[in-house]
């Protein structure tokens, strides 16, 4: 992790676009936090956005081809199959830490003081998108590089809920500071989506009070996790599945990273 680095590529963007003002957020020709994440991962914006093949990559330089992505992984599939039959390729997850939330009023365009997300985020919360492209984890030329960073979120107040935030637009993501980063191109390295102190076994409520998932992406999580062959199921806790997970030793003894895995 390199926070001084970081802070550059983040100047470099804010001295481009300059700082958003009301009325003009949502308006800029890139998202604040897909152009920071370029230049801090590669400064020279002559490897920015080259065409290669019939799609364009947000990085190509000498040590491959780097995407950045913030959701929908599973959209990415046929561009990363077609990188991947000639490059290496790095796919970038940001994952915001703490969202501070500035409201933009419809009305005015006056913009909120900013209110913190009560619960941070972990590495965890990657677990969901990448489950959507599990086949293409074992690939040999791909990592995967999860970056934890706190962000400015700003939104209009255009939600269907009595206080118009619930589906509410984000219009602007600005990041703030890096946090921490990791690099998954091994069995091992996907231990880190398994946070210290679980109890053992778990079930998917713990493995979510654990990391912070809600919904179904605990489900997802400890699906990716078993085909990863770090977790084992070890019956059940009433009409819930429980696991354990399997130490280096356990996880060696499981078949190579195969797409029927998952």
């Amino acid at each position: 992790m390199d926070a001084e680095r970081f802070a550059r590529a983040h100047a470099v963007v804010l001295n481009a676009q300059g700082i958003p003002a009301p009325g003009t957020i949502g308006t800029l020709g890139e998202k604040a936090l897909h152009a920071t994440l370029k230049h801090y991962l590669e400064p020279d914006a002559a490897c920015h956005e080259v065409r290669v093949g019939r799609f364009v990559a947000d990085i190509c330089n000498r040590e491959g081809i780097t995407e950045i992505q913030t959701r929908a992984f599973r959209s990415l599939r046929k561009k990363l199959e077609f990188f991947l039959a000639e490059y290496p390729v790095t796919l970038v997850y940001p994952i915001p830490r703490y969202r501070y939330v500035h409201w933009i009023s419809c009305a005015d365009g006056t913009i909120s003081q900013p209110h913190r997300s009560p619960v941070p985020a972990t590495f965890a919360y990657a677990a969901r998108e990448l489950y959507a492209i599990r086949d293409l984890l074992p690939h040999p030329s791909l990592t995967v590089h999860l970056i934890l960073l706190d962000v400015a979120d700003y939104r209009y107040l255009d939600g269907y809920s009595r206080d118009r935030k619930r589906g509410a637009t984000r219009v602007e993501r600005m990041p703030l500071s890096l946090v921490d980063e990791c690099f998954l191109r091994t069995r091992e390295d996907y231990r880190i989506l398994l946070p210290e102190g679980l109890p053992v076994p778990f079930t998917a409520r713990l493995y979510g009070k654990a990391t912070h998932l809600r919904g179904d992406s605990p489900g997802y999580a400890l699906r990716l996790l078993a085909g990863l062959g770090l977790i084992a199921e070890a019956g059940k806790a009433g009409r819930c599945k429980t696991y354990v997970p399997l130490s280096p030793e356990e996880s060696c003894g499981a078949p190579p990273l195969h797409p029927a895995a998952f």
